[in-house]
C-alpha cells in the first residue's frame, strides 16, 4: 500500500507535465495557424485551392499549365493538365543539389521547352517566398532556367497573388 501511495502522486505529476505540454503546443499551432500570422496562412491549402479556382473559372477544361512551385496539387485542383510529365518539374529543373544528382537536367529542360512550345501553359503560377531547405525560391530557380525566364517574362502578365503564389496568364496572341 505504501507503494501505490507514492506512484500515485509521481503519475499525477507526469500527467500534469504532458497535459502542460499539449496546452503549451496547442497555444503555439493555434498563434502560428489560427488567423494572425499570415507567413503560415499562406503556405495553406486555401491559397491553392484559391489559385486553382481561379484557373478553373478562366481557362477551357483542356487548357494545359505549368506550376512552377512545389504545389503540384493545383493542377488536380483546377482539373487541368500539366504541360511537364514530372509531378515536381522545378525540383528535378534546377540548379539545387538534388536536382544536380538526377542526370538529364539538360534534356529535361529540353523536354519542358518542346512541350511548352507545342502546348503553351494558359497560365504559369510561380511560387513566391517559397524557398525550402533543398532548394531556392520558385523566382531564383526560374532565374537559373533562363531560357523559361525569357518565355515567361515575355509572354506572361500577371492576374493574381495570393498566399505564397503568383499567377501569370499567357499574353493575347498578336493581332
Amino acid at each position: 500500500m505504501a507503494l501505490a501511495a507514492r506512484r500515485t502522486p509521481l503519475a499525477l505529476a507526469l500527467l500534469a507535465a504532458i497535459a502542460l505540454l499539449f496546452a503549451r503546443d496547442g497555444a503555439d499551432w493555434v498563434r502560428g495557424y489560427g488567423g494572425g500570422d499570415t507567413a503560415h496562412e499562406a503556405f495553406s491549402p486555401a491559397a491553392e485551392r484559391e489559385v486553382a479556382a481561379y484557373i478553373a473559372a478562366h481557362s477551357p477544361t483542356g487548357a494545359g499549365i505549368l506550376v512552377w512551385a512545389l504545389a503540384p496539387g493545383i493542377y488536380a485542383l483546377a482539373d487541368r493538365h500539366p504541360v511537364t510529365r514530372y509531378p515536381f518539374h522545378r525540383l528535378l529543373l534546377t540548379d539545387a543539389p538534388l536536382a544536380r544528382e538526377v542526370p538529364g537536367r539538360d534534356e529535361r529542360r529540353a523536354e519542358l521547352l518542346a512541350q511548352i512550345a507545342v502546348d503553351p501553359p494558359v497560365f504559369v503560377v510561380l511560387g513566391n517566398h517559397d524557398a525550402n531547405p533543398f532548394e531556392p525560391d520558385s523566382i531564383t530557380s526560374l532565374l537559373g532556367f533562363p531560357a523559361l525566364a525569357t518565355i515567361v517574362e515575355r509572354d506572361y502578365h500577371e492576374v493574381m497573388k495570393t498566399g505564397h503564389f503568383v499567377v501569370l496568364e499567357r499574353n493575347p496572341a498578336p493581332r
